[in-house]
């Protein structure tokens, strides 16, 4: 008992350090601009005066230099000297409600803006760590967990990127909640609303939770026998849902993936509303070319870290898991492994580098997936203890030389 609070005060200590580090810098990239334009939205209807408001409040709050970043540039510099063009660019950012209605709440409880949009970053991020250390101290001694905490802040670059005043750290808190509501808890009550609100903050969570709920649905349709009728109520409600509120968000926002891609990474576009550019293989080809000549140069990993932590999922699931993710289990089986959760991270991996090849945003993307394997590797640790572990790795490696160890000698 002392060492589990020994360990948790060490933990908060180190968070009480995390928090200082992302106060003290915060990164004012020029999302900044449409999200405060987004939550002073329901006080200024005309595109004149939001524009004013919100440029007017950002000067205020930032200094010049920051300020200055946030209209240099000829994309930046447009939208600075045309109200037109910032509200053409409001319903990318309208597309996270959940995102923009937190931060409208946090305004009209007397928070400025820009410290909800830091608010908004930081106690995501905590929570995180917070997610991963309590899951973690399931599966090994406090102070490991500890350890691997601290470790995986600093591997999935979970510092730097909170400084980056974005919606990424809430939706991926929410996802990962989610997962472990089905991982640990078992409870798909728990995670299809968990997952409905990492919707609302982050359309493209669609892929990934769109993936979990149709292999749980797929494992009720194989064998109805070993769940109860609440539990197959809310399989499916899931996945009825989750579909219908990524569409009315499209819909009522007019995005397309294609305007995001091209938008996002071919040219900006000042007019969003006005895009009219037809899909084109060439240059949609001349993206993925140059992002998979970028993912297999030798310096990837000064990009992104998932190529690091693809590694150590690749190592963690049983290679046998990849042909019996669709199949049932026995016994009804499991209600969802971390091996059917790799396989499934593996998916959408792919699916990002198809859809949206951007290297240098996938650790913002992918924050929530490095945790789900970082926990799945800790299980397979043996041992409670650093010095547990060491004697189970010398004897593992101990027996395989041994010929007279079972297993080693030729058939």
């Amino acid at each position: 008992m002392k060492t589990a609070t020994t360990a948790q005060v060490l933990l908060l200590a180190y968070l009480l350090l995390f928090s200082l580090f992302v106060a003290s810098d915060p990164r004012y990239y020029w999302d900044v601009v449409p999200y405060v334009a987004a939550t002073l939205l329901n006080q200024h209807s005309d595109p004149l005066a939001l524009h004013e408001a919100t440029y007017s409040l950002l000067a205020g709050q930032l200094t010049p230099a920051q300020f200055q970043g946030l209209v240099a540039g000829d994309f930046a510099a447009g939208i600075y000297h045309d109200p037109q063009a910032l509200w053409s660019q409001l319903p990318m950012y309208q597309s996270k409600p959940l995102y923009v209605g937190a931060l409208r709440t946090l305004h009209l409880l007397g928070v400025n803006p820009v410290d909800g949009l830091l608010l908004l970053s930081l106690l995501p991020a905590l929570a995180i760590l917070l997610l991963v250390y309590g899951t973690l101290s399931r599966y090994c001694s406090p102070f490991k967990a500890l350890l691997l905490v601290m470790v995986f802040a600093f591997a999935a670059r979970l510092p730097d990127l909170s400084q980056g005043l974005v919606h990424n750290n809430l939706a991926n808190l929410l996802v990962l909640a989610g997962s472990l509501a089905l991982l640990e808890a078992r409870r798909t009550d728990w995670a299809v609303p968990l997952f409905l609100l990492a919707l609302l903050t982050r359309t493209d969570n669609i892929f990934y939770i769109g993936l979990c709920q149709a292999l749980l649905c797929w494992r009720f349709i194989q064998q109805p026998q070993c769940y109860n009728t609440k539990e197959g109520i809310w399989r499916f409600a899931g996945l009825f849902l989750y579909p219908l509120v990524y569409l009315l968000i499209a819909s009522s926002t007019g995005q397309s993936w294609w305007t995001l891609f091209y938008h996002t990474l071919i040219e900006s576009q000042l007019q969003i509303q006005q895009f009219d550019q037809a899909f084109s293989w060439q240059l949609y080809w001349q993206v993925l070319a140059e992002a998979l000549g970028a993912l297999f140069s030798s310096g990837v990993t000064l990009v992104t870290v998932q190529p690091l932590f693809l590694l150590l999922l690749l190592l963690t699931i049983p290679l046998r898991h990849y042909g019996d993710l669709g199949k049932a289990q026995d016994g009804g089986g499991q209600h969802f492994s971390y091996a059917d959760c790799g396989v499934i991270i593996l998916l959408v991996m792919l699916i990002y580098l198809l859809l949206f090849p951007l290297l240098a945003a996938w650790d913002r993307f992918f924050t929530h997936f490095y945790a789900l394997i970082l926990i799945a590797a800790a299980q397979r640790i043996p041992g409670s203890s650093t010095w547990d572990t060491i004697n189970g790795v010398h004897g593992a490696i101990s027996n395989s030389l041994n010929p007279r160890y079972p297993g080693n000698s030729e058939a």
